[in-house]
């Protein structure tokens, strides 16, 4: 019976046929199209093919790779970064052929789909396609699962293998996991993980002594949720006074032209008399020096290979042996590429997205990408003097001539000062691969632009909302965005002029004057306060913002609309109720201490509490801005706001000095007709003072703002 991949591969096969020799094209609910070959080396296609599952932890899921079109090299998919995937899932295995692997690391007890992609981008060439596959645990499955190790306990000598059998007694395991030598925990002194075969890991003996030493192999079995070991012991004891075996450093080594490195021998057992001599098979392309068991090779100015030999001769027995390592020798590739960076004066830029693009060039330019620990850049031209640095991210500036990793060219910045251009050369190698070209930086001046429109009756405190959010909230954004920063690292803002006939600005709601000396940080900027004049129209103030060491990072202008005062309606103010003749002079109820803080015109002013309700004295309305004026013969006290009153404060507030709720005296009913601007308004006698509501002043035109967690009543003549 045919598998369900060779099933696939015959009907691909079939729907290429028919599309080449026939032009038919599947419908959009029918097989998927395939394009018929072209001559283009530029394009290519290629077609994933997977069983969907579901898959258990631990098990292999084969991705095949089937070219239509195109000339694909099998290896570019043998990367990682060829693929994307959910690597909390699974976790790529390598190729065999034409076949990905990826392990299962994690199901759970529901379906899961997860996508396997894969891109093919080599030069212009670019490709890719999908499958999907789902995993699913079995509820409990893994929870006992158990193995055990086996091996003969020796002893052996160096040289030998040491055979370890891995036996599944429950569950279901995949043997690749044991193919890594991080799952195996073993003496590297005397040990070498020489990889599987079926299920028997091959350990190699590099280091046996005199007398026997007992060694310890522990196997861990660790995906996902299972997390289970065994351990065998085994013995080594060096058997013979003369060479056993010897083993180069590397068996393999890619070098560029020009460059050169190290090869060393080990022999086995340490305690032998040998002589080492080393050969190169083509010394026009890799020359050999030796000293004993190190030699040095180099690279000469051609490219191609050459293999290396080392032969160790036993003085004793004269026998020889003999080890290779294979020198491949690259010509450089090089590639230009310039990136471009523009920031704000001031503003603090990192790197993060000039490496991104350096990255995706030096992809485009060579087919792979560089490795952030490995790959090397340097420059040789430093900053712009007196215009920005490039920075470290320990803040010391980059030095000209200097290796960084591209790591730590990630993590840099440029911290400007002033305005103006400048570039700097940079040179990034990585895998015998250089990409160079310059970095070109621009700094300009930040220019903000705030505008706001206030509505309804002010003052108003810059965290009043407006349709576009607060006035601060505006200034912050429109300052953070003008430096091209995501985040504020401005430190503070001064203003410089503040006009227009539509108000006048304050520090606070004690009207504190703001002048240009004042530093307002980003949480000072919430309680500015603006009164607006009788009429409204545009506040405008000029600012210019700063960073923590006090230097200019630009200028703006704030714009704020505020519409006029609204018109008093006599018809909606509150009912004034007349006090029978009969009535005057009698108890008409009692008043309270209160821990409410009310101000008048930006100072305090006495306060007390009758039925919830906030009530201020009359008479001390003249030191609040205010002119008041007892006619005795007509029995009226008026109250208005003046221009030429001095708002200075009144006495001492004992009724938020006491008990809050306790009482604090008798009210009286009073002939007294109160006025406030000329409009009646209720007014309470207490020992011969007259208290008037402060909640509904807000009737005759002013501002009254209650703050509730402050606990706090703030009222506001224009």
């Amino acid at each position: 019976m045919m598998s369900k991949h060779v099933k696939r591969i015959l009907s691909l096969l079939l729907a290429l046929v028919l599309c080449m020799g026939l032009g038919v094209s599947a419908s959009a609910s029918g097989p998927r199209r395939i394009d018929p070959p072209t001559c283009d080396d530029n394009s290519g296609r290629f077609i994933l093919s997977a069983n969907q599952g579901p898959y258990d932890v631990g098990e292999v899921i084969e991705v095949y790779v089937y070219a239509v079109t195109g000339n694909f090299a099998m290896d570019m998919f043998n990367m990682d970064s060829a693929w994307t995937y959910d690597k909390s899932y699974l976790r790529f295995s390598g190729m065999s052929g034409s076949t990905a692997r990826f392990t299962v690391l994690r199901a759970d007890a529901s379906v899961k789909t997860l996508s396997i992609k894969a891109e093919y981008y080599v030069g212009s060439l670019y490709a890719s396609d999908v499958v999907t596959v789902t995993v699913q645990s079995s509820a409990g499955q893994y929870a006992n699962w158990s193995f055990y190790l086996s091996a003969n306990q020796g002893p052996y000598d160096v040289g030998d293998t040491i055979e370890v059998y891995i036996v599944p007694t429950n569950g279901n395991f995949s043997m690749d996991i044991f193919n890594m030598d991080g799952a195996w925990n073993y003496n590297s002194s005397y040990l070498r993980f020489s990889g599987m075969r079926n299920s028997c890991a091959r350990f190699t003996v590099i280091k046996a002594d005199a007398t026997a030493r007992n060694l310890t192999i522990v196997g861990t079995y660790g995906v996902g949720s299972v997390d289970v070991s065994d351990y065998v012991s085994v013995t080594v004891q060096n058997k013979t006074s003369g060479v056993s075996s010897i083993a180069l450093n590397a068996r393999s080594l890619t070098l560029k032209t020009n460059e050169s490195d190290r090869l060393s021998v080990s022999v086995y057992p340490t305690s032998a008399q040998y002589s080492v001599s080393w050969s190169s098979s083509n010394t026009s392309i890799v020359s050999v020096s030796s000293s004993g068991e190190t030699a040095r090779i180099y690279a000469e100015n051609k490219s191609g290979s050459a293999t290396i030999t080392v032969t160790v001769t036993d003085l004793a027995s004269r026998k020889q042996f003999t080890d290779t390592c294979t020198v491949k020798v690259e010509q450089e590739q090089k590639a230009t590429y310039n990136l471009s960076a523009t920031l704000a004066v001031g503003s603090t830029s990192n790197n993060a997205q000039l490496y991104e693009d350096l990255r995706g060039q030096f992809r485009s330019a060579f087919g792979v990408y560089p490795n952030d620990n490995s790959a090397e850049i340097t420059f040789s031209r430093g900053s712009g003097s007196g215009v920005a640095a490039l920075c470290l991210s320990n803040g010391n500036a980059a030095t000209i001539g200097t290796i960084y990793s591209l790591a730590q060219f990630k993590n840099m910045y440029f911290d400007s000062t002033v305005s103006g251009s400048f570039s700097i050369p940079y040179s990034l190698y990585y895998d015998n691969k250089t990409l160079s070209g310059t970095i070109d930086v621009t700094i300009r001046a930040a220019n903000i632009a705030v505008s706001a429109a206030l509505s309804g009756n002010g003052p108003y405190t810059f965290n009043q909302s407006t349709s576009s959010g607060t006035v601060a909230e505006l200034m912050r954004s429109s300052i953070q965005s003008a430096l091209l920063s995501s985040s504020l690292n401005w430190s503070y803002l001064r203003f410089t002029t503040i006009t227009g006939e539509g108000g006048t600005l304050y520090l606070n709601s004690s009207m504190q004057a703001l002048t240009s000396s004042i530093n307002v940080t980003s949480s000072v900027l919430d309680g500015l306060y603006l009164v607006p004049s009788s009429s409204g129209g545009v506040v405008r103030a000029s600012f210019t913002v700063y960073n923590t060491n006090g230097v200019s990072l630009g200028t703006g202008t704030l714009n704020v609309t505020v519409p006029a005062a609204p018109q008093i309606d006599p018809s909606k103010l509150p009912p004034v109720t007349a006090t029978p003749a009969n009535m005057v002079g009698k108890v008409a109820g009692d008043y309270y201490y209160t821990d409410i803080v009310t101000t008048v015109n930006g100072t305090p002013i006495e306060a007390i509490n009758i039925g919830g309700m906030t009530l201020i004295n009359v008479e001390d309305l003249r030191t609040h801005g205010f002119s008041v004026v007892w006619d005795g013969g007509a029995r009226t006290l008026r109250a208005a706001r003046s221009n030429t009153a001095p708002v200075t404060g009144g006495a001492a507030t004992p009724s938020t000095s006491g008990t809050v709720g306790a009482r604090l005296g008798s009210y009286y009913y009073t002939d007294i007709v109160t006025y406030l601007d000329g409009y009646a308004i209720n007014g309470y006698n207490t020992d011969g003072r007259t208290f008037i509501c402060a909640e509904d002043m807000r009737y005759y035109g002013y501002s009254v703002i209650w703050n509730e967690n402050a606990r706090t009543l703030t009222v506001t003549s224009r």
